[in-house]
């Protein structure tokens, strides 16, 4: 009995927690937002460089 009675408390604290949304993701410095894909891809081809995509919407979690 006292097992179960624990168990079902471990169980609802852990509902309860997991219901908060995670944190606002913050933008590194060095993450700049694309204005142009055509001059980006112009760019990393004459630099030898890649590009990476991060596909978020603002204020997402």
């Amino acid at each position: 009995m006292k097992t179960g009675v624990f168990l079902a408390g471990v169980f609802a604290a852990t509902s309860i927690l997991s219901l908060h949304g995670a944190d606002k993701y913050v933008v590194p410095d060095f993450v700049k937002e694309l204005d142009d894909l055509g001059d980006v891809m112009e760019m990393a081809a004459s630099s030898n460089k890649g590009i990476t995509f991060l596909l978020m919407d603002p204020d997402s979690t």
